[in-house]
């Protein structure tokens, strides 16, 4: 049918033309790399921007406020534009996502990721809390698992958006052709903001917890917190209300910082001097190091009620099922977490908190670097081999997600999120005076080099960019094709980070 309509095909080539150029031009792609990474690359971008929808509705909501309290019930009406993880596995919404999504997009068409944000803006509610995981309508919800489906409006996610925006902050040009839009989005990122802090405080000054922990149930290895975004990492195998977490607290340092940056920008008299002080007390590195380094591991913890030593049993029920239940070996104390390094862990210097001359770094550089811990040749594991966690199965459905598998967008933050958290990082760290400077350079170009040789080896084996990969062989694992963040790999084969 299309060799009929040649006016059409030539249209179609002309525009594919320009996307190649455009893409070239915006992402630097160096003509010595090979027709596959170019191949990637376009795939990445293409496929992202493909998987952009626009719903509405209403999603389901629980609230301690209803009556009567902890009730479902809808939530909007709501219109939101997103991109999804991934058209066939995740096709919907969800906030953390959408920040690593919308580093990429934004290099491609700022304008589209001020109007995606806004529409994530859009669905806050009067307090500053946003639906995590935002399926709206039948169609999308029959494609969600029904433990997924509710939100419930004491749960957080992390803020990326403010990551994002200090993308558009550090640009001149950037915000000069977008300032109008950002400060229209000025008052809901602060309320975003006043949210998390008031709503994930931890027990004590300076601290920051996930508030979605199950405390009762027995059936989890070590209680989930989908929350973080880290989903089954291991925190204290005991949920209470005094335990803190360092993840959230660098979330909390780094999105206080660009809110100074916002209410400068945008002449917000008033509160800057009350965010100025908090940001200066959140980004203060001593009061992070009393709180959550471990002198003794050299690592930064979180801090809980916690068993070095808990396993899951098998356990038959009245009924004759078999199921499996946790059993705690080793009493839990109130202590830091330190059976556990990974990801969540080396937060500081993937949030850049740490100074250039922090001792501190030493250490981390030295166990991303070790074999045994976080190093693969595909890019960092998730968790230390050296932990008990390490690929172990949180509950008798729960395979191992953030328990060792490689995933980019992590590796590329240490380069910039995971993998893509690390890769900017290191570059950061590679890039200003300080005694780990070479050595951040060492680390930044090896793993670099690992993460794209090896995801464009699996795309040119498999044909897909995939949610994680293997840290023992490399190969592609989880949902396919992935084309969420695994597609900032674009950003890191182009040095744009």
């Amino acid at each position: 049918m299309m060799g009929r309509h040649p006016a059409l095909l030539t249209y179609l080539e002309r525009r594919k033309r320009l996307f190649v150029q455009t893409l070239a031009e915006l992402f630097l792609l160096l003509k010595n790399y090979s027709a596959i990474y170019h191949k990637m690359g376009h795939a990445a971008l293409s496929n992202l921007l493909g998987g952009i929808g626009v719903w509405h509705g209403s999603c389901k909501m629980r609230s301690h406020l209803f009556s009567p309290p902890d009730s479902v019930k809808p939530y909007g009406p709501l219109s939101l534009m997103s991109a999804v993880p991934s058209r066939t596995g995740f096709p919907r919404g969800f906030i953390w996502d959408e920040g690593f999504h919308n580093m990429l997009i934004h290099k491609f068409d700022p304008l589209l990721t001020v109007q995606i944000i806004g529409s994530y803006l859009d669905m806050m509610n009067i307090d500053g809390w946003m639906p995590r995981e935002i399926a709206i309508g039948s169609e999308a919800e029959a494609r969600i698992p029904g433990t997924f489906l509710v939100q419930e409006d004491w749960v957080a996610n992390p803020p990326m958006f403010f990551y994002l925006m200090r993308d558009f902050i550090s640009d001149k040009e950037l915000f000069r052709r977008y300032g109008p839009e950002l400060k229209r989005m000025y008052p809901r990122m602060k309320q975003l903001y006043l949210w998390l802090r008031n709503s994930q405080g931890g027990p004590k000054p300076g601290t920051f917890r996930w508030h979605d922990r199950n405390a009762t149930t027995n059936m989890e290895l070590n209680p989930c917190s989908l929350a973080s975004g880290f989903d089954d990492f291991p925190r204290a195998t005991h949920p209470t209300e005094k335990e803190y977490h360092v993840d959230l607290r660098c979330w909390m340092a780094m999105s206080s910082s660009v809110l100074v940056d916002l209410a400068r920008q945008f002449g917000d008299e008033e509160f800057l001097p009350a965010i100025e002080r908090e940001s200066e007390t959140l980004n203060d590195v001593e009061s992070l190091d009393k709180l959550h380094w471990s002198e003794d591991k050299q690592q930064y913890c979180d801090y809980g009620l916690h068993s070095d030593s808990v396993k899951l049993v098998p356990e038959t029920t009245p009924e004759g099922d078999t199921i499996l239940v946790r059993k705690v070996l080793k009493e839990p104390q109130y202590k830091f977490v330190e059976n556990v390094n990974g990801y969540s862990n080396l937060f500081p210097l993937f949030m850049r908190i740490l100074p250039a001359n922090s001792p501190h770094i030493g250490p981390l550089l030295k166990q991303m670097r070790d074999p045994e811990q976080f190093w693969t040749d595909f890019g960092l594991r998730s968790i230390s081999t050296l932990s008990p966690y390490y690929f172990t199965w949180n509950s008798k459905a729960g395979s191992p997600y953030w328990r060792g598998p490689v995933w980019i967008n992590i590796n590329s933050h240490l380069i910039n999120s995971g993998n893509y958290f690390a890769i900017a990082a290191l570059k950061h760290y590679s890039l200003i005076d300080g005694p780990f400077k070479e050595e951040a350079g060492r680390l930044h170009f090896e793993l670099r080099d690992n993460l794209l040789k090896n995801v464009a080896m699996q795309y040119e084996k498999t044909g897909f960019l995939w949610e994680t990969y293997n840290d023992k062989n490399g190969q592609g694992e989880g949902n396919h094709p992935f084309t969420g963040w695994t597609t900032l790999i674009l950003k890191i084969l182009s040095n744009t980070y």
